[in-house]
């Protein structure tokens, strides 16, 4: 499968996130500058969130739906008030393409990942606070793929700093305590759906049940081994996709140990 994403000048195919990041720097920026270079200072500009580019996971078949050359602008909620409108129509006057791409917007999901934004409601959105979580019970009680998703993409510029600061608490203040509880429970699934549903059922009569047991074990590994990384390591899913950038991967070849093949 081709990766989605137009040639760079060397030929190697860009990815959404690279193709985002060179209109931010190439035409973004520097219609702000010219329209009003006022806001720089109290803005954030990258692209964070929901789509399998803010991963770095876009392929051949992202093209056709909510891909392509985008933004984020993250504001704090006086300057959102002030500089919205000038903002908003300095982004629409930009040309519909960029090196040949154009957002494909196609699904109502992919509405409000892009444009101008409040950096307290980005955050919000994925934790239930514009600071991001602070209690031991807001740590344990968020979703990690919530987690993931807003600390995921690269931030292009930020020049208050807030938006990168929350980014930066997110990804390194998780408590010892909730990562220990969270491999814990990831490893419990594991035993659940390895050791024991997969096992007993490893019999010519049971064959056809044995395989999706195999396929339930690969998630809460995959989930596991993203626990046990180093801080700054989103916790979580898509795991699948995380994996092959895991340094510890090619010492945890689960599904060739013995009693597994």
């Amino acid at each position: 499968m081709s990766t989605a994403g137009t040639e760079n000048p060397s030929g190697r195919s860009l990815k959404g996130l690279e193709l985002s990041e060179q209109y931010y720097h190439e035409l973004v920026e520097p219609a702000i500058r010219r329209s009003c270079p006022e806001t720089l200072p109290h803005l954030a500009a990258g692209l964070v969130g929901e789509g399998s580019d803010c991963f770095g996971f876009d392929d051949g078949i992202s093209k056709d739906h909510d891909w392509g050359p985008r933004v984020c602008l993250w504001l704090q909620d006086a300057a959102y008030e002030r500089f919205f409108h000038v903002l908003s129509s300095t982004l629409a006057s930009l040309p519909d393409t960029f090196r040949g791409e154009r957002f494909a917007l196609r699904t109502p999901e992919a509405a409000g990942r892009q444009g101008v934004l409040r950096t307290g409601d980005f955050y919000s959105s994925f934790t239930g606070s514009p600071e991001g979580p602070r209690s031991f019970r807001d740590w344990l009680s968020l979703p990690e793929s919530h987690l993931a998703a807003c600390t995921n993409g690269k931030v292009f510029y930020d020049g208050p700093g807030r938006f990168s600061m929350i980014r930066h608490h997110i990804l390194n203040g998780c408590p010892e305590d909730v990562r220990r509880k969270r491999l814990a429970a990831h490893i419990a699934l594991m035993a659940q759906s390895g050791q024991y549903n997969y096992l007993r059922c490893r019999n010519p009569v049971r064959i056809p049940a044995a395989r999706p047991r195999r396929g339930l074990l690969s998630e809460p590994s995959l989930d596991a081994l993203l626990q046990v990384g180093p801080p700054g390591r989103p916790g979580t899913a898509p795991a699948a996709g995380n994996f092959g950038s895991v340094p510890e991967a090619d010492r945890c070849d689960t599904w060739n140990c013995p009693g597994f093949s």
